[in-house]
């Protein structure tokens, strides 16, 4: 009796990290902005890798910096294996942009691929935001 109430226990512990790892998945692929935060213990910042296709994406999104008068850098670029990076767009945004007033980026004559990352810099000055990434 003790075996099938271990059992029965086990089955739902196992059962139970399924689910949360499931709906952990599926928060992650509806959730659309990529959040990011910038400092002097972190001066960069990479995106996962993207595909462009029609030659353009356009980044939308918001930021907090400490000082306005410095632009937090957009680059859309590729890193090869030994972490060459290749900038093929770059544009600058100054100041806060809060909900609900977001800004856009249109990078454009972008060649098609699978292998861009956005890639942002603030001169160590801290900075925080989020983005969404649209390429169609």
């Amino acid at each position: 009796m003790k075996k099938i109430g271990f059992v029965l226990i086990g089955c739902f512990i196992i059962g139970t990290l399924f689910m949360l790892l499931e709906l952990n998945r599926a928060m992650e692929s509806n959730s659309s902005y990529i959040i990011w935060g910038l400092g002097v213990d972190v001066p960069c910042f990479y995106s996962r890798k993207l595909t462009i296709r029609k030659n353009s994406i356009q980044i939308k999104g918001f930021q907090k910096v400490l000082n306005e008068n410095t632009p937090v850098y957009y680059s859309v670029v590729t890193v090869n294996w030994w972490g060459k990076m290749t900038v093929y767009r770059e544009a600058k945004i100054y100041k806060d942009f809060k909900q609900p007033n977001s800004f856009t980026i249109t990078f454009t004559d972008l060649p098609n691929g699978d292998h861009y990352r956005v890639f942002l810099y603030h001169y160590g000055n801290m900075a925080k935001g989020k983005f969404k990434i649209v390429t169609d």
